[in-house]
């Protein structure tokens, strides 16, 4: 940010249940830079959907896991644009604006964060 002319408005960054980017969230937002979730399902690795506490909430709203992962960012401010070639799922993604988290269920998902990339971005 010291050498930026123009700061940006969105920062887009892996962001996901298991990496919530709590400290960068809160440097961005005293910049009012957007955080964008890079791979908001973590491009399927650890089968994150298929966690049996992400499942019971889903259960509870009758939505979708990927749904509730989509809800709990965009309830956090995050910014998200899921990958997907699949129609259905373009339109199950853009079905999560009719229903809100509760607070308990909110606690939970913070709870998965384990701050750290679910990629590999070395030559070890």
């Amino acid at each position: 940010m010291k050498s930026c002319e123009v700061i940006p408005a969105i920062n887009q960054c892996e962001t996901h249940l298991l990496l919530q980017q709590k400290p960068l969230r809160e440097a961005m937002k005293s910049k009012k830079t957007l955080l964008q979730s890079w791979s908001p399902f973590i491009a399927g690795k650890g089968s994150i959907l298929e966690n049996p506490a992400l499942k019971s909430i889903a259960q509870k709203y009758n939505k979708t896991p990927a749904q509730v992962v989509l809800r709990f960012l965009i309830e956090q401010g995050i910014s998200v644009i899921p990958k997907t070639s699949k129609r259905a799922r373009m339109q199950e993604n853009l079905n999560v604006f009719d229903f809100s988290l509760s607070a308990q269920n909110m606690q939970i998902l913070k709870g998965f964060d384990t701050n750290k990339s679910a990629f590999s971005w070395t030559n070890n």
